[in-house]
């Protein structure tokens, strides 16, 4: 019989997948991979996509931690396997197909009603719970 951590373990695997998902669907959207042909530093990287700096670094270092791109010395730069499947010009470019893919990604999250989701966080035990309209729907806002 599996023990106990080996299966928590498992489940892990599964709830946490999103992440790695979500920074290389991140990436794409701001065509990280197209600069990172050479290599870059974190600052001069969000300078150049007039992103933040401390934000720009931590998905910087979780696509390196997924394999996606070395770190050398301060300095970013794909992997092989961004290099051919994650730079737009490229014959074997995937980014159209992760494109699509946060498109479900933005209906899957929609599948929930703004009240679902204010009971769900209640029930979590979230004391402030407050619905805020925005331009494309509903922002959930919650305190503990």
């Amino acid at each position: 019989m599996t023990n106990i951590l080996e299966q928590s373990k498992e489940l892990r695997k599964i709830w946490s997948g999103f992440q790695g998902a979500r920074a290389l669907i991140t990436a794409n959207n701001y065509r990280v991979f197209d600069y990172l042909e050479e290599q870059k530093t974190a600052k001069g990287l969000a300078r150049e996509l007039k992103t933040d700096t401390r934000a720009t670094e931590i998905l910087l270092d979780a696509l390196t931690g997924l394999g996606l791109l070395k770190k050398r010395s301060g300095k970013y730069e794909n992997s092989e396997l961004a290099s051919r499947f994650l730079v737009s010009r490229k014959p074997y470019y995937q980014g159209d197909i992760i494109r699509h893919v946060e498109t479900l990604w933005q209906n899957w999250c929609r599948c929930y009603s703004p009240n679902e989701m204010k009971g769900w966080l209640l029930k979590a035990g979230f004391k402030s719970v407050k619905k805020k309209p925005v331009a494309d729907g509903v922002l959930i806002i919650a305190g503990k």
